[in-house]
């Protein structure tokens, strides 16, 4: 059985597309093919026909919005759903909004995986990465686990064939997962790419205390000329960690636009703080309670957007 996997383009990601196919040859069949596409979020994700290389026998989408092609799906966004209610899609998978990530999602669901304990181990460090639940701001930057190094690793240039060796290499190499999660080990392919980031990382971070701005505990900016610096959500926190949210524009690989949106992950709704997920739905981007963003074509209507979003936190801000 050939299985193509649309995945998401974090670790989160990544490792919910390893955790499907191993889960999924573990049950079915240790001989089922897989090919992998990641993806991310852009504003006609929902409608477009999905582009596989091959003529599947079936598509999966992890970590991810649903589409209506999926024969497999798991997610844990809040948003997943997209224009889509539960009551009127068919999918094999599960859909766990409460869940820290998808890893957890599709950990319950193949019993085979929880034969390994390095599979929890795994699971547990990837929903300290995707929630945002380190202990501090530093840790993020300083911290020594398997999950921050691959987060910082990834911050480096992104590359599709990448992700796509790296999800290979775990689902077929099996000492690479333990040596990633018992010995803090990564793949040489991810290597260099934390080192790299590590080195620029202190100096981006002064980049960004000369160029954010905040107003009513909401920091805001625009890197979208400064692409050569690794901007990165958690730095508003690191900053001043009384900042509520962050907004801010960015390009993509692509040369599209986009509004990323995150709230303090030190705190939550009982501080008053909302479901940014929610809000990004609200201009056809996604995302889960911590995190969202919002795809555009162009810097206009991104910075449209910007304006809009920027000056409603300034007031749910004001009110808490």
């Amino acid at each position: 059985m050939h299985i193509h996997v649309f995945h998401h383009t974090d670790v989160d990601g990544i490792m919910s597309a390893v955790l499907f196919a191993l889960g999924f040859r573990n049950e079915a069949g240790r001989y089922n093919y897989f090919t992998f596409t990641p993806v991310d979020y852009n504003t006609t994700w929902q409608e477009e026909k999905l582009t596989v290389p091959d003529k599947p026998d079936a598509i999966a989408v992890v970590d991810f919005m649903y589409h209506s092609e999926a024969e497999y799906w798991f997610d844990h966004h809040q948003t997943g759903l997209g224009k889509f209610t539960l009551s009127k899609i068919n999918f094999k998978g599960a859909y766990v909004p409460s869940s820290h990530s998808c890893c957890q999602v599709i950990f319950d669901t193949f019993p085979s995986l929880k034969v390994f304990p390095f599979f929890k181990k795994l699971v547990e460090e990837v929903n300290m990465v995707d929630s945002a639940l380190y202990p501090n701001p530093e840790y993020i930057y300083k911290g020594q686990s398997f999950g921050v190094k691959f987060r910082l690793a990834l911050l480096s240039k992104k590359s599709n064939s990448l992700y796509e060796e790296l999800i290979n290499l775990f689902i077929e190499d099996s000492t690479a997962l333990v040596k990633l999660v018992e010995y803090n080990q990564l793949p040489d392919i991810l290597d260099y790419r934390y080192l790299k980031t590590v080195s620029r990382i202190e100096r981006s971070f002064e980049v960004f205390k000369s160029i954010a701005k905040k107003n009513h505990q909401v920091v805001y900016y625009d890197s979208t000329t400064l692409d050569n610096e690794f901007f990165d959500r958690y730095f508003s926190y690191r900053y001043d960690p009384q900042t509520h949210y962050t907004i801010y524009i960015t390009k993509t690989k692509s040369n599209m636009f986009s509004v990323a949106v995150s709230r303090n992950p030190w705190m939550d709704e009982s501080n008053g703080l909302i479901n940014v997920g929610e809000l990004c739905s609200r201009y056809g981007g996604g995302g889960h309670a911590g995190a969202g963003g919002i795809a555009c074509d162009t810097y206009e209507q991104a910075s449209l957007i910007f304006e809009t979003v920027k000056k409603y936190l300034f007031d749910i801000s004001t009110e808490n």
